[in-house]
C-alpha cells in the first residue's frame, strides 16, 4: 500500500519517507497537482492516504483536493493537509473540502505519525 505525499519541496519527501517506511508503507511523492493526478490515475486502488500541501505549481492543494473528493474512485482516500497556512479561513476551508485532518509546517516527526495512524485507523505505537 502506497501513501502519496504531494508537496513540491524534495526535503520534505525524504524526511516524510523515513516516518511512511516506519509504519511499513510506500511512499509516493509528487512535486504537483499534475503529478499527483498520473499517479493516482496508474495507483488508485493501492493509495489509502495522501498527504497534501496547499501551496503547489500548476494546481494548488485545495484544488486538487475539490477534485479528488468529486471524483467517484478517489473521493473515500482520507487527505491529510500538511502546509504553512494556518490561518483559521483556511483550515476551516480544507475541512469543508473534504480534508481529513490538518498539520501545520514545520510539524514533529511525531505528529505526523500520530496523525497518519489516526487517518489509516492504526493502533498508537507506545511512546
Amino acid at each position: 500500500m502506497y501513501i502519496l505525499l504531494v508537496d513540491d519541496i524534495p526535503l520534505i519527501g525524504r524526511i516524510i519517507r523515513q516516518e511512511i517506511e516506519a509504519l511499513d508503507r510506500k511512499l509516493l511523492h509528487a512535486l504537483d497537482g499534475i503529478e499527483a493526478k498520473d499517479l493516482l490515475v496508474r495507483h488508485a486502488s493501492q493509495i489509502e492516504l495522501i498527504l497534501l500541501d496547499w501551496n503547489l505549481p500548476e494546481i494548488d492543494g485545495l484544488q486538487f483536493l475539490k477534485m479528488l473528493k468529486s471524483h467517484p474512485s478517489y473521493k473515500n482516500i482520507p487527505v491529510i493537509m500538511l502546509t504553512a497556512e494556518d490561518k483559521r479561513p483556511n483550515v476551516i476551508q480544507a475541512f469543508k473540502a473534504g480534508a481529513s485532518d490538518y498539520l501545520v509546517k514545520p510539524f514533529s516527526r511525531e505528529d505526523l505519525g500520530q496523525k497518519i495512524m489516526k487517518a489509516l485507523n492504526l493502533p498508537r505505537q507506545p511512546q
